[in-house]
């Protein structure tokens, strides 16, 4: 085992665990302009058709005469795009709506189409050119009115703050992990040959082998120190030497 007490490991740029009022305001003013919640359809017949709201990932690709034709291009790509399908969409979002739609399609199905964006649209690299947008549906739902809450804003800001708060407490103890697993990868010998050998119908990758390795390595700190097998990373946590990114001004 390689030294992982009292401070024998140091992770840095752990993102701070705090949250500040500003990051509460602007929480709060948000939800106050949000008027409606994105709720997904498990069954839709046809598909997508207009009136659905879905959830796209995409990326253009250099598409027509372009001599690039294929590449893809930088800042096209996107997960997680909430798109409303309605005929008064702006374009080219009136073209996404227009092919979604008129292929009725269903959730995780991907396609392919031609998005031609007019002479004068706002970004020079893209006006007058034809893009080829690889489109993937994640969700197709609909867009259902939420109930106003009605709580003094002291009550609602004391929710979002917790909410914040424990948001930040994933990001922290997420950083920390992650560096713990690479200081600990590197400094400790494991022999994960015996182990996978004996698997005969298993195929071990090398991240599968990384894996194996991560776990015996826990295993053996909760043997060593005594501990529960569920208890080992806070207690790694505890004794890593955490060093927080600076915050960055407003």
């Amino acid at each position: 085992m390689g030294p992982y007490r009292e401070g024998a490991i140091s992770v840095k740029d752990v993102p701070a665990p705090s949250v500040d009022d500003g990051a509460v305001d602007k929480a709060f003013a948000k939800k106050k302009a949000t008027k409606f919640k994105f709720e997904r359809i498990n069954f839709t017949g046809s598909g997508a058709r207009l009136g659905h709201t879905v959830v796209i990932d995409f990326e253009g690709k250099r598409g027509g005469d372009h001599p690039e034709r294929g590449a893809p291009i930088p800042g096209t790509k996107m997960k997680g795009h909430q798109l409303e399908l309605k005929d008064t969409q702006p374009d080219p979002w009136r073209q996404f709506v227009t092919a979604i739609t008129e292929a009725g399609m269903g959730q995780m199905e991907s396609k392919t189409f031609a998005v031609s964006f007019p002479a004068d649209y706002r970004k020079a690299d893209f006006a007058g050119t034809t893009v080829d947008f690889m489109v993937l549906v994640r969700e197709i739902g609909e867009l259902r009115p939420i109930e106003p809450d009605n709580r003094p804003e002291t009550e609602q800001r004391a929710d979002i703050a917790a909410e914040l708060e424990e948001q930040a407490k994933l990001r922290e103890r997420t950083a920390i992990d992650q560096q713990l697993r690479e200081a600990l990868l590197q400094s400790c010998e494991v022999d994960t040959e015996s182990k996978t050998s004996s698997v005969t119908w298993a195929k071990f990758g090398a991240e599968s082998e990384r894996a194996l390795k991560w776990n015996c390595i826990l295993e053996e700190v909760s043997r060593v120190e005594g501990i529960p097998f569920d208890k080992v990373l806070p207690f790694l946590r505890e004794q890593a030497n955490v060093n927080y990114a600076a915050a960055v001004a407003a």
